[in-house]
Parts: structure tokens; sequence; C-alpha cells
């Protein structure tokens, strides 16, 4: 009898303790093609953002997150490890080098229309880029060695 008790007072805890992501949405489903593959939901109603002073909540069933570089030479793969994120972002962006450089690398941020947002002419190690002042939109980074392109992000601002 008392362990009857104990495993449905047991159960009766985890149930209220365990929570999931969970929606009614009308339909949704994973679509891929040749150049790749992305899950989709249609007809979510309910969707919660929070601003606060150390980042964003987006509340919802799925959510975006993007860390892909559209382009890049592959000699300097092999020699520096280049981390950009987080991406999306709404204040900061880092750029993170591991690795040892023979060369400089320096980048430039490009808005929509091509127009430079910001700009660094030496890179080392890990590296704020202050967004804040921009405005949300897309934006391309592109990292650079000398007059080579190492590589280009899309950079999403909120």
């Amino acid at each position: 009898m008392l362990l009857r008790y104990f495993f449905l007072t047991g159960n009766l805890f985890l149930n209220t303790c365990i929570f999931a992501q969970s929606n009614t949405v009308s339909t949704g489903g994973n679509a891929s093609g040749t150049a790749g593959s992305v899950s989709y939901t249609i007809g979510q109603i309910d969707y919660i953002s929070s601003n606060g002073s150390t980042g964003n909540l987006n509340q919802g069933v799925q959510q975006p997150y993007e860390f892909f570089s559209i382009s890049g030479l592959e000699e300097y793969s092999t020699l520096v490890d280049l981390t950009v994120g987080p991406n999306p972002t709404s204040d900061v962006l880092y750029i993170t080098l591991n690795g040892e450089l023979t060369e400089e690398l320096s980048y430039v941020l490009f808005d929509e229309q091509g127009n430079t947002a910001k700009t660094n002419t030496k890179l080392e190690g890990k590296n704020e880029l202050d967004l804040k002042d921009l405005p949300s939109a897309m934006y391309q980074l592109v990292i650079s060695s000398g007059s080579k392109e190492v590589k280009t992000y899309k950079i999403i601002k909120h």
C-alpha cells in the first residue's frame, strides 16, 4: 500500500513538472529539395515575444536560429576556426577566431543596399561587434584577408 502511494504521488509530481512545446496548428511538416530542407507550421495563433536588458525571449513552436556561411575559401578553413554568433541577434555579434593565422583578418558589415555599416581592420581572438545602433534588417558580414574574401555570413538583426 505504501509503495502504491509513493508511485502515485511521484507520478503526479512528475506530470506537473514536465513541460514541452505544444500548440494547436492547422498543419505542418518537413519539406526538402536539392538545396536543403525546412520544417514548417501553418496556423500558429499565439506567439509571445519579451524584450529585456539582457536579450530577447521568443516563445512559439518553431524558432529561427542560424549559423552558416554563405561563401568562403577552403584554404582558411583548415588554418582558423571562425565562429560568428548569436544569429539572429539584437545587440551584439561575437566573432571568435581560434587557430593560428599568418595574415591579418578584417571585416566589413554591409546592409541590404550594399552600404558599409561597420568595419574593423584587425580581428584577434574574440571580437565584439556592437549592432545596437543599427536598424533591424538582414546584413552581410564579409571577413577578408587583405584583398581575399575569406568568408561571408548572413546576419539577421532584430
